[in-house]
């Protein structure tokens, strides 16, 4: 592929990494509720004993569903606690992790290609993708 060919991807997909990453975004702001949604409620319980300093290893790798979610836990935690439970912290963990997956499968790309602007594209499309 020609170098003017190269420099138009890599401008198409540095476009499509920003505007898909704004969408996501955008579409958090406009969705955005400090009201807990449907399951979330039964979260409760365990938030207050938390904020109490009530829990234990057991609370958070206590079954949940079908699912374990210590992670998730802390972060219901960090989030009741230091941010008065806006879940702006909640949000903003998911629209970090959806980044940090989609660098680290580009990078997955890269170190198997070592072609750029294929990790670019796949970075943009990855981006936009999860978030």
């Amino acid at each position: 592929m020609s170098r003017s060919w190269r420099l138009a991807f890599a401008a198409f997909y540095s476009v499509a990494l920003v505007v898909g990453i704004g969408l996501g975004l955008r579409v958090m702001v406009d969705g955005y509720s400090p009201v807990p949604f449907a399951d979330f409620w039964a979260q409760f319980p365990f938030i207050e004993r938390g904020l109490h300093g009530d829990i234990g290893v057991s609370d958070l790798w206590a079954q949940w569903n079908e699912h374990r979610i210590p992670l998730a836990r802390l972060q219901f935690l960090a989030d009741y606690g230091l941010f008065d439970g806006t879940n702006v912290f909640l949000f903003g963990a998911i629209a970090v992790t959806s980044l940090l997956l989609a660098g680290l499968f580009a990078t997955a790309v890269w170190i198997d290609t070592h072609d750029r602007l294929l990790a670019l594209g796949v970075l943009a499309v990855a981006a936009t993708a999860t978030m």
